[in-house]
């Protein structure tokens, strides 16, 4: 009897503790790097503080514990909320904070470190009760407008960090002639890597910058391009937590042009802003970037956690197959793309990769969602992963992709990542380009039988002649039913490519899996190989387009431990450390961008050397 019962003791204890310790904290990212521990002329939250930071993870309890450097030292402004599938949370630094790591505790455990510096900045303010003319940017005396606060902080000086408080709105021409709601100029572009400029929304505030108005069409940020009196604007900008809008594009990283091979802007970061261009019809994305780079600092343009939705969703049919929701363009490198939501994309790509002139490379894809978009998911064009340190996809979880319709030029893939192997002005692509642990589903659904050929509507796909490799591992291409011209349902993916060295298209562990009707996988093609294929069904949650894109149901978790994802990734490739939530991926990992959501620890162990023993 008493075996029962400490049977049943440690079944309850072991319970508790595996829930507890099946998720513990994780941090992805913050708005802010560096910035001051004092200084905050905004006693709202603590006297003489310093800089608001929000934070972005998962899992991050209710009422956790945050330290920065180890200690606690941090004002928690706000609790973890929901952001997208993740969570933010908002923390002020207090004057005996120090440069370190953030982390985050519960009773699961305690996050990894999230860097940042304590420094000198000044911090300022933005304000419907502000005056531009008499007043100083102080808490007390904000300014009036977000124009006026930029290019009275930024002239000149680094690390200077505006808060807009709630119910700002600017939406008209500024005035500088770009056509822009708040225009970034050479002189007002003066922060370092160290100490970049920021432009933030108060914390919880509602702050909204452009307009989608057709007939005006003013961009919410802009940077100036080396036409600009003065020259271009050299980055080293961070916008976060904003409501951006535009008509064709929301916002714009400019640069000098012709920075070949180091040089333009660089130092931007995008986080945590609600973007929107829902007019969107022309040759540009709702963010459009052109001539950054990193000056040879590595990875320095970040473009993360922000919520980019309804792009041309109101024009009566895209005339163009060049606009989209994030166009990474001309001569833009050493950059990432994470942790977005990308959706309802009724103008062409997700995420699109394109130069007219040098190759694209060092830049990483990844945990983004994308999903609703007339064209592919992502579009990898005109890139060289022989340059920095490579070119990275992995983690994104994209469905309902290339549903049309057509454009009016009649252009555009629908796969749900297409590799180009092309070549801008530049010399010739060569390298491996690296898709790891994503999932697709329900690629390539457009039913117009005489628009494309039925190799259009890979779930994977590479075409043209440079010395490129696309390396697929770990994914999940999941099609969802036939095309009219195409015999025995859609493509898992195809090879357009000639050459056969190196090889165009290479995989391994990968599951292909059609549902209407079941099909294996084709045989390799010339100039590809693919080993290790898993043809069944994943066993997603809840694969379901019904009621997209207003109101999805689709959830592309692995509903069991029975799933032939789950635990079969080969260990022979790049392996994420956290999967698309945040759970740290096992050895070997799950195939997608899922790990079983009961995989982040496992359940302890019965008690050892129980006897038997009478009352």
């Amino acid at each position: 009897m008493r075996l029962k019962w400490l049977f049943l003791i440690w079944l309850f204890g072991a319970s508790q503790t595996w829930a507890q310790q099946t998720r513990p904290p994780v941090l992805f990212f913050s708005d802010l790097t560096d910035g001051p521990a004092t200084g905050n002329s905004d006693p709202t939250f603590t006297l003489n503080g310093g800089v608001y930071v929000t934070l972005y993870g998962n899992f991050l309890g209710t009422f956790p514990t945050v330290t920065l450097s180890g200690a606690s030292c941090l004002t928690i402004v706000s609790e973890p909320a929901t952001w997208m599938w993740y969570q933010k949370m908002v923390v002020q630094l207090t004057s005996s904070c120090t440069s370190g790591n953030f982390a985050v505790g519960t009773s699961a455990g305690t996050s990894n470190g999230l860097p940042f510096t304590v420094n000198a900045s000044n911090i300022y303010y933005v304000s419907n009760s502000g005056n531009d003319s008499t007043g100083t940017g102080s808490f007390s005396a904000p300014w009036r407008t977000i124009p006026n606060a930029v290019q009275t902080a930024a002239t000149g000086k680094a690390g200077n960090i505006i808060y807009v408080e709630n119910g700002v709105v600017a939406n008209t021409d500024d005035g500088q002639g770009w056509s822009a709601a708040v225009t970034f100029r050479q002189q007002w572009c003066q922060g370092t890597l160290s100490q970049p400029n920021v432009l933030a929304a108060y914390p919880g505030a509602a702050v909204t910058v452009g307009s989608t108005s057709q007939s005006v069409g003013i961009d919410a940020l802009l940077a100036t391009g080396d036409t600009a009196s003065g020259g271009a604007c050299m980055g080293r900008w961070t916008w976060a937590e904003m409501h951006l809008q535009g008509s064709d594009e929301a916002v714009s990283w400019g640069g000098p042009s012709n920075s070949y091979p180091t040089g333009g802007s660089y130092g931007w970061r995008l986080v945590g802003d609600d973007i929107t261009c829902p007019f969107a019809a022309n040759q540009t994305g709702c963010i459009h970037t052109a001539n950054i780079d990193n000056n040879g600092s590595g990875i320095t343009n970040q473009i993360l956690g922000n919520n980019f939705h309804d792009v041309g969703n109101l024009a009566s049919q895209p005339n163009t197959d060049q606009q989209h929701g994030i166009y990474m363009g001309d001569q833009s490198r050493h950059y990432e793309v994470g942790w977005n939501t990308v959706s309802n994309v009724v103008a062409c790509r997700g995420i699109q990769v394109y130069s007219n002139f040098q190759n694209e490379f060092d830049f990483t894809i990844h945990d983004n969602t994308i999903h609703d978009t007339t064209c592919d998911g992502i579009g990898i064009y005109t890139s060289d992963a022989s340059q920095g340190s490579g070119i990275f996809v992995y983690n994104n979880v994209i469905y309902y992709i290339g549903k049309g319709p057509a454009t009016a030029e009649g252009g555009g893939n629908f796969s749900c990542i297409h590799s180009s192997h092309e070549t801008g002005s530049g010399t010739g692509s060569t390298g491996t380009q690296h898709f790891y642990d994503n999932t697709c589903y329900d690629a390539g659904s457009i039913q117009s039988s005489g628009f494309m050929s039925c190799d259009g509507f890979a779930a994977a796909m590479v075409e043209n002649n440079d010395l490129t490799t696309s390396d697929f591992q770990n994914n999940i291409l999941f099609q969802t039913g036939t095309n009219p011209p195409c015999s025995g349902g859609l493509p898992y993916w195809t090879n357009d490519s000639s050459n056969t060295s190196p090889l165009p298209m290479t995989g391994a562990n990968n599951i292909m899996w059609a549902a209407n009707p079941a099909q294996s996988p084709p045989p390799n093609d010339t100039g590809t190989q693919f080993g290790g294929t898993i043809n069944s069904d994943p066993q997603l949650v809840n694969a379901s387009i019904s009621g997209c894109p207003s109101s999805c149901a689709t959830d592309l978790h692995l509903s069991a431990s029975s799933s032939p994802a789950n635990g079969a990734g080969s260990t022979s490739s790049l392996v994420p450390t956290y999967d698309h939530d945040g759970l740290l991926r096992p050895s070997p990992p799950s195939i997608g961008a899922y790990e079983f959501a009961a995989g982040a620890s496992n359940r302890p162990n019965p008690p050892a050397n129980l006897r038997v023993t009478s009352y």
